[in-house]
This record gives C-alpha cells, sequence and structure tokens, in this order.
C-alpha cells in the first residue's frame, strides 16, 4: 500500500509540475491575436493581353513594301487564274499572308536564272506545285496573287516551301499555318 500511495504521490506532484508549466507557458509566450484585414485580400492586377511569340526565324520577315510605283509584275488573265489555283491547291487552309507567300515563290522563281521564265513553266515544272482542282479559288487566293506581283514582301529567293517541316535544303525563313518556306541563301546574303 506504501508503495501505491508513493506512486499515487508522484503521479500528483507530476500532474501538477504539468499544469504549472503548461500555465506559465501561456504567460510568457505572448498569444497571437489575428488583427482584422486593413487591406483587401483581393488586388487588382494588370492583365496581360496574351500575345504568341514567334521563332526567330520568323521575326525576320519585313512588311510589305511596294517596289515602285508601278507594278511588280503584269500578269496576264491566264497567269492569274494559274496562280490563283495553285494558291487554292497548296494554301487554302493558310491566312492571307500564307497565301501571299505562296504565289511570291512563284514570281521569285520566274526571276531567277535557276527555274523557268515564266509563270505557266514555273508552276507545271514537274513535281514543283500542286495545281490540282480543288475548287474555284476564293477571293483570298486572288487577293494573295495580287499582292505578289504588286508587292515585295518577302526575299527574293524564297523559292520552297513545304508542309509540316522545312526542307533539308536552303535555309529556314519563316512558318506560317503548317507551312515551312525556305530561302535559298542565309539571311546574312551568302548563298
Amino acid at each position: 500500500m506504501k508503495r501505491m500511495d508513493k506512486q499515487d504521490k508522484e503521479l500528483k506532484v507530476v500532474g501538477v509540475l504539468s499544469t504549472a508549466l503548461f500555465i506559465s507557458m501561456l504567460m510568457i509566450v505572448p498569444r497571437q491575436t489575428v488583427a482584422e484585414p486593413t487591406e483587401s485580400p483581393i488586388r487588382e492586377v494588370e492583365h496581360i493581353v496574351y500575345q504568341p511569340t514567334r521563332l526567330e526565324h520568323e521575326q525576320v520577315m519585313p512588311e510589305p513594301f511596294v517596289v515602285s510605283e508601278t507594278t511588280y509584275y503584269e500578269p496576264t488573265e491566264e497567269e492569274i487564274e494559274l496562280m490563283a489555283r495553285v494558291v487554292m491547291s497548296e494554301a487554302s487552309i493558310l491566312p492571307l499572308e500564307g497565301k501571299q507567300a505562296v504565289a511570291q515563290t512563284i514570281i521569285n522563281r520566274m526571276y531567277s536564272n535557276k527555274f523557268p521564265n515564266n509563270i505557266e513553266a514555273v508552276i507545271t515544272q514537274p513535281y514543283q506545285y500542286s495545281t490540282a482542282d480543288n475548287g474555284t479559288p476564293d477571293r483570298e487566293c486572288y487577293e494573295a496573287v495580287d499582292a505578289a506581283c504588286k508587292f515585295k514582301a518577302f526575299p527574293e529567293d524564297m523559292y520552297y516551301f513545304r508542309a509540316g517541316k522545312y526542307h533539308s535544303f536552303g535555309y529556314e525563313y519563316m512558318k506560317i499555318g503548317n507551312t515551312y518556306f525556305s530561302t535559298e541563301g542565309d539571311f546574312n546574303g551568302n548563298d
């Protein structure tokens, strides 16, 4: 019995000491009170308009400019129709800029000594352009042909384009939609 009494006393002492320690800690450690917020937690944020970034090789295309007071190239009615059909076949899903780029490759090739020297021969050269009848060219196809004939918006040596990836030859120039355009020389003027 004495033993139990001794253990009971020890437990009581430990309990009293624990309680005293807890109370003293409450007195020593300052209580943190939750202060009323002085400012609204909702802040005004600056809204940024999303603008997709272009890859470095896509930024080199200058704005279209007029080469001279006269038309850069004066196509015949037949050439306009043939070019519009090529643009429809090759670039129907591209924006106007892409359609103009396709038409510009035809003009560029015609002026190059590396390709035939007239529109029809450039277009009908084997394995170059698709002239399959994919329907009647729309207004944008004709606008693209007109712009390519009046303005020089792309490098003179932009002869190549391909869907899905750049050609293994030439230099990467720009991507419009899923169409990749290449030049003969690099941007430093090297051939």
